[in-house]
Parts: C-alpha cells; structure tokens; sequence
C-alpha cells in the first residue's frame, strides 16, 4: 500500500489466518539521525485470527471496503506517507478485536536497509535539464521481507518449535541465495541492454557481496 506506506502479510496456518503488518520507509529525522546503515526489524506487528470469523461476509467486505479507501488517500508529504499509523494502529486494532496478538510468538528479522536517493539529470529540449531522484521501491522492501519471513518459518516447521538457531542456519541460508541468483539474472540482462559500466559495477558489486 504505496500511499499509506504499509504492507500487509497475510498466511493461513491451520484454522487461522495470521496478519503482519509492515512499516516500510522510516521517517525522515530516523533517517537523518542514522550514521550508516539503518537497522530495522519486520513485521511490526502480529495478530492471528480465526479463518472463519475473517471470510463471514459481515465482516469482510467492510474490511475490504477500509482498504479500498485507504489505497485512495493520497498525501503530498513524504512524512505523513512515512508514518503507515493507519494499519499497524487501525487495522491491526480491529484484527486484534476479534483475534488474538503473537507479539513475543511471531518470528521477527533484521534488517539492514539504506534511504538514500540517486538523483540523475536528463537533457530536454531547449537545453533544459529535468532532474529525477530514485528512492529504493518500499515494494521492493516488501517482497524481501515476506519473502524471507516466509522462508524462515518453513524453516522453523521443518525443524521443530525449539529449533531457532537451526531455523537460522536453513532459513537465511536459502533467501540469500534466492536473492544472489535473481540479481545474477538481472545483472545478465543489464549487460545485454548495453546499461552503464558504473551500473553493472555496482550492480556486481551488491550481488558478490551477499555470497
């Protein structure tokens, strides 16, 4: 949910439905407050509720309708985007009303994420230039986390309740090589659309240095 700058994580485990929401690009004065990289941790929050209180029609289409309009709003500053309040406060509230909260049960991970901005120039007509600025995708930032949430509780199934440092060993060992062979791919497709040579430098750069 780009403009409520949010992401919702929805699983079924058994008779149950396990929601976790996601807070995704930190404000601004946590950015400017960090000296290197920003240490963060996923998912903020954790509520489980059961599968059939969820798909009665009484509840879920007004729930639906909620998200329908938080999708519409829409601000023009980067911080009010910044604070996803509305669904780890809101929505999280309502699911815990009918549900039951897994702070302390949920798998949570780390993560390291960077918040700076690449601005480029282009050329117009005229001799104008238009400047653009690229932030990292926070949709980017949620695929990796569900991802890697995901893994790491097939993981923990897999090996048992009381299996956490195992869980780490199986789990995180499998996303990041997922990760290395996607940006391989994307690396091998940057060099056949001719892309910069300081772009697939950094490009080889990132994926040699999650071996």
């Amino acid at each position: 949910m780009d403009s409520q700058n949010a992401g919702l994580l929805v699983t079924r485990t058994g008779s149950e439905l396990r929601f976790e929401s996601l807070g995704l690009l930190a404000p601004d004065h946590i950015v400017m407050g960090c000296e290197g990289r920003l240490r963060r941790c996923f998912p903020t929050r954790t509520v489980a509720v059961a599968r059939s209180r969820v798909i009665d029609p009484v509840f879920l289409q007004p729930f639906l309708d909620v998200f329908a309009e938080l999708i519409k709003m829409r601000e023009a500053s980067r911080d009010a985007l910044a604070n996803p309040e509305l669904v780890n406060d809101m929505v999280m509230g309502v699911l815990r009303g009918i549900g039951r909260s897994l702070e302390g049960e949920a798998t949570l991970i780390y993560k390291h994420v960077r918040e700076e901005a690449l601005k480029e120039d282009f050329p117009r007509a005229m001799g104008e230039i238009s400047s653009y600025f690229w932030r990292r995708s926070p949709l980017w930032l949620l695929l990796r986390v569900a991802l890697q949430l995901t893994l790491d509780r097939a993981a923990e199934q897999h090996d048992g309740s009381g299996g956490n440092k195992r869980r780490h060993h199986r789990g995180r060992p499998l996303y990041k090589a997922i990760m290395i062979v996607l940006m391989s791919c994307v690396l091998q497709r940057a060099v056949g659309k001719r892309a910069p040579h300081h772009l697939l430098f950094f490009m080889r750069l990132k994926s040699a240095s999650d071996f």
